[in-house]
């Protein structure tokens, strides 16, 4: 009787192990800023790079490093989702930014701004596609930009990252 109570045991500890396993790989994709303001998830295999100028922000790379990605909060701090501070997010990061596309939508409970344009990074001709989202509670808005080629941004494979590392920003606590 004693050995059938160990190998139930030992089985549970089996299954609960590798259910816990399993789920490790989807969490480690989100990222918590340094100052924790702030998650959005991203893939596992993008690199993490710094922003000198700017530790609240937090920068990434894809893999194959024809994406980028910059999230953090707005630099003024009393700015909302109507202002000039939300598309001076963008233009602080790229050169000879131009606004496309601009829409105000909501995203569960919290008001958002959908801004789409080009600009230049580093000389080469960029496509961006930037959420800010407001958190309310007199927090900074938050803005997280995605830029690289157009090819490279309306690359169909690329389109659902794409969206879903958008709609991940959230404040944290």
């Amino acid at each position: 009787m004693r050995s059938l109570a160990v190998s139930v045991t030992a089985f549970a500890f089996v299954i609960l192990a590798s259910t816990f396993a399993a789920t490790k790989p989807g969490c480690a994709g989100t990222v918590v800023n340094v100052c924790g303001k702030y998650t959005f998830w991203v893939p596992d295999d993008w690199k993490a790079t710094k922003d000198s100028d700017n530790p609240a922000r937090t920068t990434f790379d894809s893999a194959d490093g024809n994406l980028s990605v910059v999230a953090g909060p707005l630099s003024e701090a009393d700015a909302d989702l109507t202002d000039e501070e939300v598309t001076d997010f963008a233009d602080e990061e790229l050169d000879d930014m131009k606004v496309t596309g601009d829409k105000f939508d909501t995203l569960e409970k919290f008001k958002i701004r959908l801004i789409e344009g080009t600009g230049k990074d580093e000389g080469d001709a960029v496509v961006f596609k930037m959420l800010a989202l407001d958190p309310g509670m007199d927090e900074t808005v938050l803005a997280i930009l995605i830029y690289g080629s157009a090819r490279d941004i309306h690359k169909a494979a690329n389109q659902a990252t794409i969206d879903k590392i958008l709609r991940t920003l959230r404040p944290q606590g």
